[in-house]
């Protein structure tokens, strides 16, 4: 649900530094520096109990807006090391066992980035990227009878 959505988003801006606590949801605007976190379908429960607490994965994209050069500079390759390192620094949070509260009843188990590299489009008008990766936060919601 929404709730949990602006959890996690608002865990990212808080704890990750380059961001300087914002972070767009699901908005993505073309200008150089954003960064959105953006919903997906497939929100699925992967495993329901007999006391009706479920296992669920959560999906979501993140995507962040970056200079691009169709010449040879360091531009797209200073753009990639951006993204690597928001990548690494999720998956750190998830061997540090370090997630977001995302509500009552439920427990974050993981947090896994599903794509090793970013997709890219670029509009060669505005000198603009956008890199995205796919992500699941994987968490236990228990059934309080």
């Amino acid at each position: 649900d929404n709730n949990k959505y602006k959890r996690l988003t608002e865990w990212i801006a808080e704890n990750y530094q380059p961001l300087s606590n914002w972070i767009y949801f699901n908005a993505t605007i073309m200008e150089v520096g954003n960064t959105s976190l953006n919903t997906m379908e497939g929100q699925d429960a992967t495993q329901t109990f007999n006391d009706g607490s479920k296992e669920v994965n959560l999906p979501f994209a993140i995507a962040m807006i970056k200079a691009y050069d169709a010449e040879m500079s360091d531009t797209n390759l200073d753009a990639i090391k951006e993204i690597d390192h928001f990548i690494e620094w999720l998956n750190a949070q998830d061997v540090a066992q370090n997630f977001p509260d995302l509500g009552e009843n439920i427990t974050v188990f993981g947090l896994d980035v599903l794509d090793s590299s970013p997709s890219v489009s670029v509009d060669n008008e505005q000198n603009l990227a956008k890199y995205q990766f796919n992500c699941t936060i994987n968490y236990l919601e228990q059934n309080i009878i």
